[in-house]
């Protein structure tokens, strides 16, 4: 069952949504008769704790990464815990690189960017000591031409994997791997997208928000949660988890790897949480 089906309400969503429109954006929905807004993107976050406390009816859901403080009791946060899948992807890239140069192309550079990198290295120094994570931020997490040319300077420099973190840069990157000389082996972020490049993608890992989303309702509905943060759980059912391992990845990366999600879903393998850059 998913929220329109739960809680009978209507919804519209926008794509694309500049940082400099965002308060533009979601005034004109509440404008509209909307009392609930949600906000995909911690680059979103300080907008809506702006106008959380003008619009006290409201009820705004944003998404972060750490600690906040001061949160409006009509907002609720999504922690999106990334170091945690991170690091599990972190194994799977780092076993899979014969050059152990891992390629990371992603957007600005935020707390959860930081964060995802801090993780890959704790996860090559764990189980692929040697492996290096070669990070670029381009300053956009959705331009496909930029994220193929910095995938591109990569490949040159010997990057034989990729962890995939951006969004529409993905495609980009796809494009880069295409045309590379050599096979360039990549993961998934959010959602399966292995058909785009099936001989190339060796893992993901996966996000369920629509999950989130209807624990966030469900605690508006309850009367209960706001002002605080809630973090996105790890593990087979939870709203973050281990996706399919590609088959060409050799049996016994794929027993470590899928032996290191379930201790970190048992919390027996606790990854430090960062977001300095180090």
């Amino acid at each position: 069952m998913d929220v329109k089906d739960r809680f009978k309400i209507p919804s519209s969503y926008s794509e694309k949504v500049a940082v400099a429109d965002a308060k533009r954006v979601m005034s004109e929905y509440i404008a509209d008769g909307c009392d609930v807004v949600w906000a995909h993107g911690s680059q979103f976050a300080p907008a809506i704790m702006e106008m959380a406390p003008t619009f006290p009816n409201v009820k705004f859901i944003a998404e972060g990464d750490g600690a906040f403080t001061n949160i409006p009791t009509n907002v609720w946060v999504i922690d999106r815990y990334f170091y945690m899948p991170s690091y599990a992807i972190g194994v799977l890239a780092g076993l899979m690189s014969t050059t152990k140069k891992v390629g990371f192309v992603t957007g600005l550079k935020l707390p959860f960017t930081i964060e995802e990198v801090n993780s890959f290295k704790q996860a090559f120094d764990k189980y692929a000591p040697g492996v290096e994570i070669h990070p670029i931020w381009i300053g956009d997490f959705n331009d496909p031409t930029k994220a193929r040319q910095a995938a591109e300077s990569l490949i040159a420099e010997g990057c034989d994997v990729f962890i995939d973190s951006a969004n529409l840069n993905f495609y980009g990157v796809v494009e880069a791997i295409r045309s590379a000389p050599k096979t360039i082996y990549i993961t998934n972020k959010y959602v399966d997208k292995s058909h785009l490049m099936p001989k190339n993608t060796i893992g993901a890992y996966w996000y369920d928000f629509r999950n989130m989303i209807m624990k966030m309702m469900n605690m508006m509905a309850e009367g209960k949660g706001g002002g605080q943060q809630t973090p996105m759980e790890y593990g087979p059912g939870k709203e973050t988890y281990l996706g399919a391992i590609g088959a060409m990845v050799p049996s016994n990366v794929k027993n470590t790897v899928l032996q290191v999600d379930a201790d970190l879903a048992s919390g027996k393998i606790k990854p430090v949480r960062s977001f300095e850059e180090k």
